[in-house]
């Protein structure tokens, strides 16, 4: 099956709003004030910056919620493509039998990275954190690190926890295990056609009644197997996929989207909806062609190559690095948006030269050490062969 090459470039700008979105969160908290509510001082006072950031539908440039979504929609649309083209089980059996292997080796590298980072006193968010006013800053980090804990917490706990003390952006880990084992399932019995859509909306109800905060990001996982399926490459649906992408993705609490309240009282999980839909919106319309010169570029590739190890070895560098810089230039008397701008700037770079090196190891550690465990049939079959074809040879 021929590789989606723009997918992996739509993941790997994902990724980067990810990181982006957390860089600006950290220093300009009141920016993020319609997308994440009350997580700054009262006594911060809005400049330009914060204005800017905090505009709505621009502010999908660094709304952190909907990359998110892509990945899950992604995730359904990538691991169900191969088992859509040929309708082979097995294909499935073995992504199934190495999905946690795969997303666990890397876990556990960041949550090393992590420790180390803390044990070796490079926290600097507490400093950070009394500059910016920002609560969500201070609120990371507020314990002893062990070894052990460190052990434990990238092993297992933090994916089928769906939480870690040492890297917060885990919570994903346990979602996406659960999402992947979904797709798995899914895919295997979902029908094609018109009753595909009924198929959907009684699993959907059914997700929903099991995990009532989560289920918008398991639908997502779901609809991402539709996605892989459906043909229909119209310019106007692709393009009304676009402007659904933007609009639903750049959902907040401004006044824009006032009239969405009467869905749920519950802001973040009426976000989770509305961005899982605009999430839905941007792999359709990436599916379909839409963006591809942008999303095949080097740059969009490279990003792509490094997006899951991005995501993994950032955050511990925005709670160290980041926070650093920014006390550092500040302290030096910088003012604050030049300040950000170089410390974000710095810290962008150094996270994705990490993500690089992160890849290169316990990434491909984490995909082979899977391919080992659980070869597959094609594998299986190669090996069964050249042990036949050894077995015919005169002695």
């Amino acid at each position: 099956m021929k590789k989606d090459v723009s997918a992996d470039g739509l993941r790997g700008i994902a990724a980067a709003i990810v990181v982006l979105c957390h860089m600006l969160f950290a220093i300009f908290p009141l920016g993020f004030k319609y997308l994440w509510p009350n997580q700054a001082d009262p006594s911060v006072v809005a400049g330009m910056a914060e204005h800017v950031l905090s505009t709505p539908v621009i502010s999908i440039l660094w709304n952190g919620n909907f990359p998110v979504c892509v990945f899950f929609v992604l995730s359904g649309y990538v691991l169900s493509a191969a088992f859509s083209q040929d309708g082979d089980l097995s294909r499935l059996t073995t992504q199934a039998l190495r999905r946690y292997i795969r997303l666990g080796v890397p876990v556990f590298g960041s949550v090393l990275f992590a420790y180390l980072m803390m044990h070796f006193g490079a926290d600097a968010r507490l400093e950070a954190s009394e500059l910016t006013g920002s609560h969500w800053l201070a609120g990371f980090w507020k314990f002893e690190p062990t070894l052990g804990m460190a052990l434990s917490d990238g092993a297992y706990q933090a994916i089928f926890n769906g939480t870690s003390p040492f890297v917060p952006v885990l919570w994903t880990m346990r979602v996406e295990l659960i999402g992947s084992l979904l797709v798995f399932g899914y895919a295997a019995i979902a029908p094609r056609g018109a009753i595909a859509l009924i198929f959907f909306a009684v699993a959907a109800a059914a997700i929903a009644s099991v995990s009532p905060l989560a289920w918008p990001f398991y639908a997502g996982f779901l609809v991402g197997v539709h996605i892989g399926r459906v043909n229909v490459t119209k310019p106007t649906f692709v393009a009304l996929a676009a402007v659904g992408a933007v609009f639903f993705g750049s959902y907040d609490a401004s006044p824009l989207f006032s009239w969405s309240t009467w869905v749920t009282d519950n802001f973040f999980l009426r976000r989770d909806f509305f961005n899982m839909i605009g999430g839905i919106c941007a792999v359709y319309a990436v599916r379909n062609g839409f963006g591809a010169a942008v999303l095949k570029t080097r740059l969009a590739q490279f990003l792509g190559r490094i997006s899951y190890s991005l995501y993994l070895v950032h955050f511990p560098l925005v709670l160290t690095l980041l926070c650093v810089l920014f006390t550092q230039l500040s302290g030096s008397g910088w003012s604050r948006a030049p300040a950000a701008a170089v410390a974000i700037g710095a810290s962008f770079a150094t996270a994705c030269v990490s993500a690089s090196v992160f890849q290169r190891t316990f990434d491909t550690w984490g995909i082979a050490l899977s391919h080992r465990l659980f070869p597959g049939r094609a594998r299986a079959v190669r090996a069964s062969e050249a042990l036949k074809s050894a077995d015919r040879r005169p002695a």
